[in-house]
């Protein structure tokens, strides 16, 4: 291969990694800016010795997260937002599998065949 040839080689490769660098980084950005802590207009603040990150009028009524730091705190809100999440989605689907059956307990692990939700 000519040194023409071998440049133009590592241009190529030079350019390829910087795309594919920037959409990494275009995708991190994007997941940080849709984190639920970020969406849902949560206050933060002190809570004793750790702090805390609140969606909600509450703690009883809303989401809460907590830790030693602000980010900490709101990694804990993502978690606790999308255990809630699931939570509720559960409760769904096992109230459309007790309406199709009469009866949860029987039906828990059954599959909801107007949705396919496989609790």
């Amino acid at each position: 291969m000519s040194e023409t040839g071998s440049a133009q080689g590592w241009a190529a490769e030079i350019e390829s990694r910087a795309a594919e660098e920037h959409l990494d980084r275009e995708r991190r950005l994007s997941h940080e800016l849709l984190r639920p802590f970020r969406m849902m207009h949560t206050t933060i603040g002190r809570d004793g010795n750790k702090w805390c990150v609140l969606y909600g009028e509450n703690l009883h009524d809303g989401v809460a997260g907590f830790g030693d730091s602000p980010d900490t705190a709101s990694r804990d809100f993502d978690r606790a937002w999308y255990a809630k999440e699931k939570a509720v989605i559960a409760c769904e689907h096992i109230m459309h599998i007790k309406q199709l059956s009469g009866s949860v307990s029987e039906t828990a692990t059954a599959i909801c065949s107007k949705c396919g939700y496989e609790p």
